[in-house]
């Protein structure tokens, strides 16, 4: 029973570690100023978030976190699968599962509204697919 959470977890933490510094790196390296200027942005903004504390995304940007989201997801779903005791890709349904749920609730975030609507819509779908993915490349099928 433990080994069965810890797979799913460990997998969605996996994604989560990967997204985290990824988008550290990304906005570091495509918004002008980096990290600093979001914070000092933030600052002005009262720190409390919200569409004005964040500029608006690029399409570049987008596409980048898009494809960042995908290899976290596919890291995720290789882990969880790794780690399952039995059914890898049931733990990778129950993954999939999370991902859906938290890309519902982040979606609904204050600040998200900055990001189109597509793309709020996309990213969870982005991460289930490629959940999927990665568990079916460490079940050895495709």
């Amino acid at each position: 029973m433990l080994r069965s959470i810890l797979s799913v977890v460990a997998g969605f933490l996996t994604m989560t570690v990967i997204v985290m510094v990824g988008t550290m790196a990304l906005m570091a390296g495509m918004v002008p100023g980096g990290m600093k200027a979001m914070r000092d942005r933030m600052r002005k903004a009262g720190g409390a978030g919200g569409a004005g504390a964040m500029p608006t995304p690029t399409p570049r940007y987008l596409a980048a976190n898009i494809a960042l989201s995908l290899l976290a997801a596919i890291a995720g779903g290789w882990v969880t699968a790794r780690i399952a005791p039995t059914s890898p890709m049931s733990y990778v349904g129950l993954l999939c599962a999370v991902v859906l749920v938290m890309g519902v609730l982040s979606a609904r975030m204050p600040g998200s509204e900055a990001q189109p609507g597509w793309y709020r819509a996309g990213i969870p779908v982005v991460g289930v697919v490629g959940a999927v993915m990665g568990g079916l490349l460490r079940s050895g099928v495709g």
